[in-house]
């Protein structure tokens, strides 16, 4: 049985007004119990022998957040969310999740913008799920591979990553979308080295197309505005 619980990870600063209605919302419209995870509870969630990559010290908040709904879709099971206004009861994805041999639920993708991994994965959008929430069977093998491709770009970019950290900004990217705060480096192009989607939706949307019928898009498809 899939555990029927829901992860949600903030490791940016305090929650804008939008961001606590929407936990609030999730809250009163899941109907299971849902885990906040920060970084101070972070450690009770981290299991034996499965450690945390010695790089996400240095990711940004995001970046954090793209790497932990993996680890824990792989080693707890359960939902994940990202911290959107999203209203449905969850209850009976989960029992159907359990009737099916799919290793995931997700939503449908929303149109091929909305997919990472270039032109020939954007060509099968129709097909894919959407990475803003989904629900896992603990210890899956696509969750695995999932894990094991966000660990070779991250041991490739450990180096950059030390020299060059995400924490200047929850929202830092390479190439200086978000700069550095230091005064005398504003203006400069951020040396942080991942791009936007490199460990989120860059292996997720390639790895369902290598993956079709190793999940499903049966949860429902929630649209939102002015969420941040």
């Amino acid at each position: 049985m899939t555990p029927k619980r829901l992860f949600v990870f903030w490791f940016g600063p305090s929650m804008s007004p939008f961001r606590r209605k929407a936990l609030w919302v999730l809250k009163r419209k899941a109907k299971i119990p849902i885990h906040l995870v920060h970084e101070t509870n972070l450690r009770n969630w981290i299991r034996e022998g499965h450690p945390l990559h010695p790089a996400f010290r240095n990711l940004s908040a995001t970046h954090k957040s793209d790497y932990l709904r993996v680890y824990f879709m792989l080693n707890h099971g359960g939902g994940y969310a990202d911290l959107k206004p999203i209203t449905f009861d969850w209850r009976p994805y989960f029992d159907l999740l359990d009737d099916t041999n799919y290793q995931f639920l997700g939503y449908p993708e929303i149109d091929p913008g909305s997919v990472a991994g270039g032109p020939e994965i954007e060509r099968n959008w129709q097909s894919l799920v959407g990475a803003g929430y989904y629900i896992f069977r603990p210890n899956g093998t696509f969750a695995a591979l999932w894990m094991n491709r966000i660990h070779e770009v991250l041991d490739e970019k450990e180096r950059d990553l030390q020299d060059n950290p995400g924490g200047y900004h929850p929202r830092a990217v390479r190439g200086g979308v978000f700069q550095p705060s230091n005064r005398r480096e504003r203006g400069l192009r951020s040396k942080y080295p991942l791009n936007w989607t490199e460990i989120n939706g860059s292996i997720f949307h390639p790895l369902q197309v290598e993956q079709l019928g190793e999940f499903s898009q049966n949860l429902p498809r929630v649209r939102w505005k002015r969420y941040r």
